[in-house]
């Protein structure tokens, strides 16, 4: 077997044991480890800063006035 069909493989064996995990979460009791709350912190924590410098930046003039770039295959 070829290097690209283990990787293929592996990757379907992790996605399937990943769906397990997913659908047999609900027959577990188990604490959840963090809150809604904590993950959305979390969130717009890690997301603040970069939004704001990316906010910041100088818009490069004349951008509205090109044409579309043409897609790619």
């Amino acid at each position: 077997m070829s290097a690209s069909g283990e990787l293929l493989l592996s990757l379907d064996t992790l996605r399937a044991r990943g769906e397990v995990v997913a659908l047999s979460g609900g027959a577990v009791p188990l604490p959840l480890p963090l809150t809604v709350l904590q993950i959305l912190a979390i969130d717009l924590g890690t997301e603040t800063l970069p939004a704001l410098a990316l906010g910041r930046e100088p818009a490069e003039p004349g951008v509205m006035d090109r044409p579309p770039r043409p897609r790619t295959a």
